[in-house]
């Protein structure tokens, strides 16, 4: 790490990667290369890496746009690599299990999901020694704008670098209720969100949004102005029961629900709640297992590329106002 915090080997853009012949050095002799977690440049880095004949874990989100995530799909089915996504409830035990009690009916016809992230954070931006940091090589395939510490400092605030946490924190819960629910892509998003705390921020530190799927749809609430609940979690809400899932753990309740007020909650059917759900070990096992036998991993380029469109499918609407349409293509979107 360097004096702004910057990982040397992970800070490095397309141009500097190949032209400084880092992956073609002789003494990187590995066929592991990670994408760091700088989102505008997660296409060019896995390109770059995907070129040289090395396998790759990307951090999530996968892509900075719908159409960049369809780009790295088909670029990475052009060769043999193992390319994990940094997804890691996909490698979860505990989160597995849950997937086989929805597999096994427990929920019977799921209807309503409910995603949420609550924190209370703040943005103090650290100082930033300029002479060591290129802001240039930084700011890379993104639009050129001008330098400021709270630019470098929280990046994924600002949209020429990210999706905001629509995406950064989305991706980890939307693909939960896809993958629990064999759903690739939704129908249609609506959302409304805003500043109201974070500021200089660009996007928003609170919203709402509202997927509409085939057979159910779901909604994905985030605010970092307040910590009720603190923390992420998901409701599966089904004719049959429900099923709540947190960093603690799970819970499932057999319908009907027995007390007749809010306030009061029955015994869980099922509870378990070791906590560490999303513990990114097992996910790292799963990868270098893949990339010695060749297997695909748990968390496929396929399956970063559907669930961040989910949520860059809300950015859209966000920015339109307006309900977004995505296409059967995958990539067309229409306000």
């Amino acid at each position: 790490m360097d004096d702004n915090g910057i990982s040397r080997r992970g800070f490095l853009g397309r141009s500097a990667a190949v032209g400084l012949g880092v992956l073609a050095h002789p003494s990187f002799n590995g066929r592991v290369f990670g994408a760091n977690d700088r989102l505008h440049w997660h296409h060019d880095h896995l390109l770059d890496v995907l070129h040289a004949g090395k396998d790759a874990y990307c951090e999530k989100p996968l892509s900075w746009s719908i159409e960049q995530g369809a780009d790295m799909v088909k670029e990475v089915r052009k060769t043999d690599r193992i390319v994990q996504v940094g997804m890691q409830r996909r490698s979860s035990p505990m989160v597995r299990e849950c997937k086989e009690l929805i597999d096994q009916g427990k929920l019977g016809e799921i209807n309503l999901v409910r995603a949420e992230w609550y924190w209370n954070v703040g943005v103090k931006p650290k100082p930033v020694i300029t002479e060591k940091l290129d802001w240039t090589r930084f700011v890379g395939p993104a639009k050129p704008t001008p330098f400021e510490p709270v630019k470098f400092r929280y990046w994924r605030y600002f949209w020429g670098f990210s999706g905001g946490n629509m995406t950064d924190q989305g991706t980890h819960l939307i693909d939960v209720i896809q993958w629990f629910t064999g759903a690739t892509q939704p129908v249609a998003a609506e959302c409304y969100g805003a500043v109201y705390k974070l500021h200089p921020a660009e996007t928003p530190d609170t919203f709402s949004t509202i997927f509409e799927y085939p057979k159910f749809m779901a909604t994905w609430t985030l605010a970092y102005m307040n910590s009720f609940q603190n923390g992420w979690g998901i409701v599966f809400q089904g004719q049959k029961g429900t099923l709540e899932l947190c960093e603690q753990g799970y819970r499932f309740y057999a319908e009907p629900w027995a007390p007749k007020t809010r306030w009061d909650r029955p015994e869980p059917t099922i509870e378990k709640l070791p906590g560490g759900l999303t513990q990114t070990p097992p996910h790292i096992k799963n990868f270098l297992e893949c990339v010695r036998t060749r297997q695909q991993p748990n968390a496929t380029i396929e399956l970063g590329h559907q669930a961040v469109r989910t949520l860059h499918l809300a950015n859209i609407a966000y920015h339109k106002k307006a309900r977004a349409v995505l296409g059967a293509d995958g990539v067309t979107v229409t306000t």
